[in-house]
């Protein structure tokens, strides 16, 4: 296990210390930057949503906290680890095997995406535990209790369940066995990449619920990357959004629904259905996310704002504090207000103004 070189804690209650992580991969066109030299704190017992569209580098970021990119991937920079007890870890100095055998699963877990591929199909949901049980030494007895009383938690019944092969399951099913495998081990850290993506809409409130309980039960710091705004704002405490591999704006929930900074965040706001909204609020939004190979100079979402001019073609702008824990990377702020509007409670619309036939 690798020690961080400073013992000293930083201020308030962190768990995750990230400085100037990029992630690239090696392509035949020329290097790929899918992360860029990003600096973040995770703070202890919170529930920090990761949001922006498909290609942003949510994903990248998350594996980046559990030094978990695949090759040809390589992470550079420092994501420094506080446990509640014992000396700070560098994650991003250590090896594969250092990484399996004193970090993952015990002090962080990983819930991937895609509950329907994550499963060995020829393993029974018992066998896929035990195996997790016999890679960290845990005893079989110990683990198997803990897996029931987990289960339950999730609304699952083990005596069901437990000898059932994936394929008997339902998608929600096997997303919550995903989840109970990553909390079996009691980690302080579960990382949770787009887990609700495949399900739908009742089942992803189910499954969000259900993680609110038992981050509670369990004292889980949670970091929950998503495309759905209206989704992680049930639990979130901190909303982070990204745009072209680095954050864009950060800052709690409330604030960030209601009174963002960032045009980005603002038309992402703009884009998702509201009920209690006019449907004539809505608005995509126009252009399409940077490739990697080509990201924009100077501020990347510039072709796609509305307010932006020269400077921000040329310079980028820094993350700029507004008001406690709430930051933004936007030269006119005050600008995107007036040009993007959110979309606010109001009278509902008639069917006519909604183009619906009597």
């Amino acid at each position: 296990m690798t020690v961080a070189e400073s013992a000293e804690r930083p201020a308030g209650d962190v768990v995750f210390e990230v400085r100037d992580v990029s992630v690239t991969f090696d392509m035949e066109a020329g290097e790929s930057r899918v992360l860029d030299g990003v600096d973040f704190d995770v703070y202890r017992g919170e529930t920090l949503g990761i949001v922006g569209e498909s290609g942003s580098g949510k994903s990248m970021f998350a594996s980046s906290l559990l030094n978990a990119v695949v090759e040809p991937g390589r992470v550079g920079g420092e994501v420094t680890y506080y446990p509640e007890e014992g000396e700070p870890i560098t994650v991003t100095d250590m090896s594969e095997s250092e990484l399996k055998a004193g970090v993952r699963w015990q002090e962080m877990a990983f819930v991937v995406q895609s509950a329907g591929s994550a499963f060995n199909p020829t393993m029974t949901v018992r066998q896929h535990f035990l195996e997790t049980f016999a890679a960290h030494g845990v005893d079989e007895r110990e683990g198997l209790k803990r897996a029931h009383e987990i289960c339950r938690d999730l609304y699952l019944n083990p005596e069901q369940v437990l000898p059932s092969y994936p394929h008997e399951l339902s998608g929600g099913m096997k997303q919550r066995v995903l989840i109970a495998l990553g909390v079996v081990l009691d980690p302080e850290v579960v990382v949770l990449d787009e887990p609700t993506a495949a399900l739908d809409l009742l089942m992803q409130r189910a499954i969000v619920s259900l993680l609110s309980d038992i981050k509670e039960k369990y004292d889980l710091t949670l970091v929950f990357v998503t495309h759905d705004l209206n989704l992680i704002s049930l639990i979130a405490d901190r909303l982070a959004v990204m745009y072209a591999f680095e954050f864009a704006e950060v800052g709690p929930t409330e604030q960030m629904l209601t009174e963002p900074e960032h045009p980005y965040t603002r038309a992402l706001l703009s884009a998702v259905p509201n009920v209690s909204a006019p449907l004539s609020t809505m608005a995509a939004i126009p252009g399409s996310t940077p490739n990697p190979n080509d990201v924009p100079s100077g501020c990347p979402y510039h072709p796609r704002c509305p307010v932006a001019d020269e400077r921000c073609a040329r310079e980028a702008p820094a993350l700029d504090v507004f008001g406690e824990e709430h930051a933004a990377a936007c030269h006119y702020p005050d600008a995107s207000k007036r040009e993007v509007r959110i979309p606010t409670a109001g009278p509902a619309e008639s069917d006519e103004e909604r183009g619906v036939d009597e």
